[in-house]
């Protein structure tokens, strides 16, 4: 399968996840958890959506609003993961100053100087910054009852980031052409079964580990 099709069978995928999530969140309006991980799961379905209206709609909202909904996607992803450990999941001004940062970068290497590839650098580093950050919060503030969901967790963020780091790595060095969907990169394709695996982990999570 070509990349778009994947990315509209992932599509397809968020879209169901988030009418779970949506439905959880509506059991439990005060669980800060299942909040969070309803916005990472809609904001993703909805960027994705976007992603894969590329050329039909305006570049603006396929790929400056989409990639910032991403971006803003992982903050929530962070911030459940926060409330799962016990932290206190407060949305804090601060977390605007990267979220800006992202979307300014996206504004110029769309408008200013249109490069595909610093794009998916900007992307990929950002998540590595908030993947390796889930999992150091899982490891080290792990639940004694749920040492093994946690432990399992932490290794598979921190899995994640490495190959987020992989591809930002890879992106420095490679010049990717103009259309994403043109590109069948390995660390690109990868990360494509990496949002059916964070999707799956999603649901578990809600399911298993966040208790009311």
């Amino acid at each position: 399968m070509d990349v778009k099709t994947l990315f509209s069978a992932i599509t397809a995928i968020l879209l169901l996840v988030s009418l779970i999530m949506i439905f959880s969140y509506k059991q439990n309006p005060e669980n800060s958890a299942i909040k969070y991980l309803a916005l990472f799961i809609v904001l993703h379905f909805i960027g994705f959506v976007g992603f894969i209206l590329r050329n039909q709609i305006p570049d603006f909202l396929s790929i400056v609003v989409a990639n910032t909904l991403f971006g803003a996607g992982t903050l929530s992803l962070y911030l459940a993961t926060k409330a799962i450990t016990n932290k206190t999941p407060i949305w804090y001004n601060r977390y605007l100053i990267p979220l800006l940062t992202y979307f300014i970068g996206f504004i110029i290497f769309t408008y200013v100087e249109y490069d595909t590839s610093i794009r998916i650098f900007i992307y990929y580093l950002f998540c590595f910054i908030y993947t390796s950050a889930i999992a150091w919060l899982f490891w080290f503030n792990d639940s004694v009852r749920f040492r093994v969901f946690d432990r399992v967790s932490a290794i598979f963020f921190a899995a994640l980031s490495i190959i987020f780091l992989g591809v930002v790595f890879q992106t420095s060095f490679t010049k990717l052409q103009a259309y994403y969907f043109s590109n069948t990169n390995t660390f690109m394709i990868l990360s494509i079964f990496i949002m059916i695996l964070l999707n799956l982990w999603t649901v578990i999570a809600t399911k298993y580990r966040i208790k009311n």
